[in-house]
């Protein structure tokens, strides 16, 4: 919400592509925004009309009848890999806002460090599920070719865990999903003695650190977050 405010100060109407059981869109009106969602799951959408009362649309964004001009913002979360056309979708959004208005989405990073070490080992490679990977300047061309200008576009979030582990050749779970299961099998002993171990817990959160924001630094870390400007 700040990176969009820095953007677009005033509050107006905001739709969320993908919008899921509607956290962000109820986070965007506690913020003064009016917003809309639009999801594919019915499960997903009742659950936001019935928990935060928010408006959702169910169906394929790309042949939604929604009047043009009619948003001041749109935002798509980790939305755009999973669509069957993302051109199609983008241009979609250019129709639904004015010149001046933001698009601001979140996609996975296939010109981040995961998936140059992991190539298709790299969890985000499901072909099932996503159908399109991008890159910054792949993503930025996209938007550009489609009648946006890329105003802002930062990565984060890097999981050395299953970084190191898939490198090794262990089998692990991505950490979003490693935290919320439960875990029936230790994490396999480390070989450190006690004091190496010890000296190591200490220095690892500024050596993990240091390494994350070179990383970010560079784009290369897993998420790619892009805020647009619709042209004229």
């Amino acid at each position: 919400m700040r990176e969009l405010h820095q953007l677009l100060p005033r509050r107006g109407c905001l739709l969320d592509v993908g919008c899921a059981i509607g956290l962000f869109l109820a986070a965007a009106r506690l913020d003064g925004w009016e917003v809309m969602g639009n999801e594919l799951s019915s499960f997903a959408a009742d659950y936001a009309r019935k928990q935060f009362g928010i408006p959702v649309i169910i169906g394929d964004f790309e042949t939604l009848n929604l009047s043009p001009d009619s948003f001041d913002a749109v935002t798509m979360w980790d939305t755009l890999e999973h669509l069957r056309s993302p051109q199609v979708a983008i241009r979609k959004a250019a129709q639904l806002l004015r010149p001046g208005d933001v698009l601001a989405l979140s996609t996975p990073n296939c010109g981040g460090i995961s998936f140059r070490l992991l190539q298709d080992r790299w969890w985000i490679v499901a072909p099932k599920e996503h159908l399109f990977y991008f890159t910054p300047k792949t993503i930025s061309h996209l938007l550009n070719q489609n009648g946006f200008k890329v105003v802002l576009l930062r990565t984060r979030y890097i999981d050395f865990r299953y970084l190191r582990y898939t490198l090794l050749g262990r089998t692990v779970m991505p950490w979003h999903i490693y935290v919320t299961e439960k875990r029936s099998q230790k994490e396999p002993a480390g070989t450190l003695s006690k004091r190496g171990a010890a000296f190591w817990s200490k220095l690892k959160p500024r050596v993990v650190g240091f390494i994350a924001e070179v990383l970010i630094r560079m784009n290369w870390a897993d998420s790619m977050f892009v805020y647009a400007i619709r042209q004229t």
